[in-house]
């Protein structure tokens, strides 16, 4: 079952019964590959081992660039009338018994789903078999549930293992998502977690936890580490517990295989080595395999994600299906290669400055991409104030973006003072918050009715003196209205119509829940004061340059600003090429409008476009505001 149809379970915190995952995950691996005459390469990706059978895999590369509809050619489109995806074509030709799809995340495969549902004749439970994530196969193969796992279960297995342990584990210290695994945690226990994560990702012992990038923030030494790693393989082996990469190495230790004659891979360039074994495993074991990806893309090669891994497997055809591409847009590099050429988010102007950043990396896949539109604006800012920044968002259409979260969090202050509400990671502006801003913004603006809801969150937040009844009757009383009259809510209350500033501010100055803390609070009420009160936090999105791939906005502003732990891991002082994709994928979430700012915070290290562009850059523009200050001078 796996995650696919998680949603539809319960969550619990207790497992089930359940084998517990093999004592000598890597170390098994490591000696299985020991003893094979063909060694697998860890640091560059994987050599394809030799079929163990007499089938011959054939191999289709597909290159697709930013924006140059690789989902829709992979899967399918309901809008574009007259073209079938490739799967959609299969799924109505060969049988969806034939076919598997393998998503790199769990939201890509139910979109993928939801489009073949609508686009062919297969069930959702078909599709749910059919279409997967490496995870969910993995859970399947070993007979799991989601309450077996330990990123999953609702128990706080990390917390409980470092409490026995004695080593400091703070459940708000942030999460071990990927694109975090640079920033050092506040506490040893996330070290140690994301180290270990690290290693087994990378097919590493636990002994050699020194070429982890955070092996610095060890405190202790390098027997503490390996004694509390297999502490934490015993502590899951009594729990009957899981973590993804156990189930994922179990799968490539018994060599389990996939169901298919015709199988698809997506975001190729971001498995990182433990899934490139798993992938690996089914070649000699399926009919063709159809390889998706973007090799200038690669976000996670700190896991060990290597582009060289998509760049050198060699494309395979036996048996022409011409009949699958007739639709398509994009050309034959060579046999078994095909690279979609139309991007249809991005203009030249935009397109030539990617270009230019991209082409600083030597070793890629060259692509002929044409431009969505003729125009595109440039707009590099050098040490500019937040307020120069925020004067040049789009409200309706604008991702800001950074290399950190803590990065995000700062320039979210910088909104908040502005009254400019934004969705983010950590929910601002979530819809409780806003049903609290609009109602308010109802009484202020002396509309005749507001919502039930919001009526509701008023009176849930008003302080006590303020009222006029029974917090709960009436919130249960206006709950359960559509509507209800913006004069009855007044008069709930020992509050006039907010129609003064001074008003205002009385009904914004506390509010009663601890949901409503500080940040909040003031994001309410410098809103409505600021008048900014029809604009919605969904027109402006803030989030890190890893979370904002897949995804597209009219005006992209994006912070050239690193970090202190990025800085530490380049050789020479040199940008690597891992961080020159990164900035490639920020610059091409852009449909018209790219705002690249080099020195917005002045706490961080700052990437200068010269090394990201190289100088000619500066042949075609100049920076918008010639005068700023060095972030020195800011900081005097």
């Amino acid at each position: 079952m796996g995650l696919d149809r998680f949603i539809q379970d319960s969550k619990t915190s207790s497992p089930k019964e359940s084998s517990s995952p093999s004592k000598g995950g890597v170390e098994d691996f490591i000696e299985d590959s020991e003893n094979e005459d063909d060694k697998i390469q860890v640091q560059g990706g994987f050599e394809i081992e030799e079929n163990k059978n007499d089938k011959e895999t054939e191999v289709i590369k597909i290159f697709g660039g930013p924006g140059t509809g690789k989902t829709t050619t992979m899967v399918g489109n309901t809008d574009i009338d007259d073209f079938s995806g490739i799967l959609q074509r299969m799924f109505e030709e060969r049988s969806p018994d034939n076919v598997m799809l393998i998503a790199y995340t769990r939201a890509a495969a139910d979109e993928a789903k939801s489009r073949l549902v609508s686009l062919t004749d297969v069930t959702q439970t078909k599709a749910d078999e059919r279409i997967t994530t490496i995870h969910s196969m993995a859970m399947r193969f070993n007979n799991l549930k989601p309450q077996d796992i330990v990123e999953i279960r609702w128990s706080n297995d990390k917390y409980n293992f470092c409490d026995e342990i004695g080593l400091e584990y703070n459940l708000n210290s942030g999460s071990d998502d990927e694109a975090e695994m640079l920033s050092e945690p506040d506490d040893q226990g996330h070290v140690f977690f994301k180290m270990l994560s690290w290693l087994k990702s990378k097919l590493k012992a636990p002994s050699e936890y020194e070429d982890c990038p955070l092996a610095s923030a060890w405190q202790y030494d390098e027997d503490k580490f390996v004694r509390a790693a297999n502490a934490w393989e015993e502590y899951k082996n009594q729990k009957g517990i899981w973590e993804f990469d156990d189930a994922i190495m179990e799968s490539v230790n018994n060599e389990d295989t996939v169901d298919a004659k015709y199988l698809f891979v997506d975001e190729v360039q971001d498995l990182y080595p433990l899934q490139q074994a798993f992938l690996d495993n089914q070649f000699g074991h399926v009919d063709r395999i159809f390889l998706a990806g973007d090799d200038d893309q690669t976000i996670y090669e700190w896991a060990g994600a290597k582009p060289e891994y998509f760049l050198e497997m060699d494309g395979k055809v036996i048996n022409e299906m011409p009949e699958l591409w007739e639709d398509k847009t994009g050309y034959w590099e060579s046999e078994g290669t095909y690279i979609l050429d139309q991007s249809w988010r991005m203009p030249n102007e935009i397109l030539r400055l990617a270009k230019m950043a991209i082409e600083q990396v030597d070793e890629r896949q060259e692509k002929q991409i044409k431009p969505h539109h003729e125009g595109g604006e440039f707009i590099p800012l050098r040490n500019p104030a937040p307020s120069q920044v925020i004067n040049l968002i789009n409200p309706d259409d604008t991702m800001v973006l950074f290399r950190a979260k803590y990065q995000m969090n700062e320039f979210g202050k910088e909104l908040i003072k502005a009254g400019i509400p934004y969705t983010d990671r950590f929910k601002t502006w979530k819809d409780d918050v806003l049903k609290l801003r609009n109602g308010i913004a109802a009484l202020k603006n002396d509309d005749r009715l507001m919502t039930g809801d919001q009526a509701a969150r008023i009176i849930e937040e008003l302080p006590d003196a303020a009222l006029n009844g029974s917090r709960d009757t009436l919130k249960n009383t206006f709950s359960a209205q559509s509507e209800v009259a913006t004069a009855e809510v007044v008069e709930c209350s020992y509050y006039n119509r907010p129609n003064s500033e001074q008003e205002l501010r009385r009904w914004c100055r506390e509010f009663k829940t601890d949901d409503m803390h500080y940040y909040r609070t003031q994001a309410v009420r410098n809103n409505l004061v600021l008048d900014n009160e029809h604009l919605s936090p969904h027109g402006v999105e803030l989030e890190t340059i890893h979370g904002s791939k897949g995804q597209e906005a009219d005006t992209i502003i994006l912070s050239t600003d690193s970090t202190q732990s990025v800085m530490d891991n380049m050789p020479s002082g040199e940008l690597t090429d891992a961080e020159r994709r990164l900035y490639y994928v920020g610059i091409t979430r852009t449909e018209n409008r790219l705002v690249m700012c080099q020195g917005i915070d002045d706490k961080s290290p700052e990437i200068s476009l010269d090394t990201i562009f190289g100088k000619e850059w500066r042949e075609m523009y100049d920076w918008a505001n010639a005068k700023a200050p060095s972030q020195e001078q800011r900081r005097m």
